[in-house]
């Protein structure tokens, strides 16, 4: 995959690939990070996030946000319900679940840089993030990755009952989200394909060309898919620049192997900054385009009706769901034709208890702009039951995103499907 990089080694004396076209430069990590030489097992995993935590209570209350999966009550009544007349969490449909988490680049959170680096060129050290108290213990990435992987490990914590007292002596719950997707990622190879891998998952990472982290001797952030091996395996990917920006996409056609079903996977991270919106409404029908033509072309290749064929996005979009005119949002889920994609939390109108960052640089950010779509109105047989909630508003840390209760400015958001045969 990477035959037409460069081996070197970088300006911190690890080993790296690199390539360079034109203006552009792509660089990703060449080694597995050292941290790793003794991780093994979950429970080295385990005991390792423990000693990241015990670090951070030195400092502050380090424990992650409170958080709650709850039914998706906009959908049919089908599923079993428990006694209280709600759709089980634990129903007897085949399903899985899914993350969508912006991770925050090491190379966009670092602090005061020395020579040979240049000063940061906006927003000053930690990325602007001004109003975190010791960010150079809560964004350090030695640290900080450990507890991106804990938000991602124990996201189904609610999704397990009492009785399953087993698999706490992990340090995690026994059901594991099954398909992750990640933007912004940076430290794919030298981190988390090798420790993911630990706990059973696949995944495949795209990097962005011109990643602002270059500048600076970090890596290229990029969009990355994890997939559970156990549960899902891969048909086919493929992956995209835009026409317009430097931004990247990806789809990753997943077989589901309980039901057989083909289902196709798409991420993204478009472009940031309120003045960007026309930018990413093209880049909204590019994606559109692409994955109407995906089904299309996979249905043929596999003798499939599209009908049978379920497609979510899992992106960034840096937009809200809401806004004047012609914009990303309603360009994706206003559709008249095909695909028609539905959004698994409420966002048009937005219920004013969801958010999905919450930050101060200089001003509050507390907006929705990322997001799970699927395409339920045109297959048939997938259906969301459960979504994550995201922490109360009161209950955050005065900093807001990130800190020490939580390792991005970013909240990973996750929901439930059911998927019949």
């Amino acid at each position: 995959m990477y035959d037409d990089y460069d081996r070197v080694v970088d300006r911190f004396g690890r080993k790296a690939l690199i390539r360079k076209d034109d203006d552009c430069e792509i660089r990703i990590q060449g080694e597995v990070n050292s941290c790793l030489d003794e991780i093994k097992t979950p429970e080295d995993v385990a005991e390792k996030i423990a000693e990241v935590k015990m670090r951070y209570n030195e400092h502050m209350p380090s424990d992650l946000y409170s958080r709650q999966w709850m039914e998706d009550t906009r959908n049919s009544d089908d599923g079993v319900k428990d006694k209280t007349g709600k759709r089980s969490i634990h129903d007897t449909k085949d399903n899985f679940t899914v993350m969508q988490f912006n991770v925050l680049a090491e190379g966009l959170s670092v602090g005061p840089v020395t020579e040979p680096f240049e000063p940061y060129e906006t927003g000053g050290c930690y990325c602007g993030f001004d109003a975190i108290p010791k960010p150079e213990v809560c964004l350090d990435n030695n640290l900080r990755q450990w507890r991106l992987l804990e938000v991602i490990l124990s996201a189904t914590k609610s999704l397990v009952t009492s009785l399953d007292k087993s698999d706490e002596q992990l340090g995690f719950e026994k059901d594991l989200i099954d398909v992750i997707a990640m933007e912004e990622l940076d430290t794919f190879h030298g981190f988390f394909e090798p420790v993911l891998n630990i706990f059973g998952y696949k995944g495949i990472f795209v990097p962005k060309p011109s990643a602002p982290g270059i500048k600076f001797g970090f890596y290229s952030d990029g969009c990355a898919l994890f997939w559970k091996q156990n549960v899902f395996e891969m048909v086919k990917h493929e992956d995209w620049s835009y026409e317009i920006g430097s931004q990247i996409g990806m789809a990753v056609t997943l077989r589901h192997y309980r039901t057989g079903r083909i289902i196709i996977f798409t991420v993204t991270h478009l472009k940031a900054k309120a003045i960007a919106e026309p930018i990413r409404t093209l880049q909204a029908s590019e994606i559109i385009e692409k994955m109407q033509t995906l089904a299309s072309t996979t249905a043929s290749d596999l003798n499939l009706n599209e009908a049978e064929i379920p497609m979510l996005i899992m992106a960034d979009f840096n937009a809200q769901p809401v806004g004047e005119g012609m914009t990303c949002m309603k360009t994706i889920l206003n559709r008249d034709s095909k695909p028609h994609f539905t959004s698994v939390y409420k966002v048009d109108p937005p219920d004013e208890t969801f958010y999905t960052t919450s930050k101060f640089r200089g001003k509050l950010f507390h907006r929705i702009i990322d997001y799970i779509l699927y395409n339920r109105d045109d297959t048939r047989g997938i259906e969301c039951t459960h979504v994550l909630q995201p922490p109360k508003v009161q209950d955050l840390d005065p900093a807001r995103l990130p800190g020490f209760r939580y390792p991005s400015d970013h909240l990973c958001i996750c929901a439930k499907f059911s998927l019949e045969k």
